[in-house]
């Protein structure tokens, strides 16, 4: 334990320190929900623009977990989705 260092406070880390894609979201409480969203989002292209038969076929030979992966991320999504709708009517 003689080795932990302890931080008696933290800088506000400003737009300058925070990488491109988060400045845009800086201005919010909860950037990294934005910047989290924007990343699935760039994620799921990049997945889409790769030879979908290849992966297919790694999916069928007993990779079947990132089916389930998927599966969830797009339930969770939905949950968080279906309540905001809700609670900006």
């Amino acid at each position: 334990m003689k080795n932990l260092k302890t931080f008696e406070s933290f800088e506000k880390i400003s737009d300058m320190e925070l990488p491109v894609e988060h400045q845009e979201h800086s201005e919010v409480n909860n950037y990294m929900f934005f910047a989290n969203l924007e990343n699935i989002i760039t994620m799921c292209q990049e997945i889409l623009e790769m030879d979908k038969h290849q992966i297919d076929e790694m999916l069928t030979n007993k990779h079947d977990w990132a089916t389930d992966h998927v599966s969830a991320a797009k339930e969770d999504l939905e949950h968080v989705h279906d309540w905001l709708n809700s609670q900006m009517k």
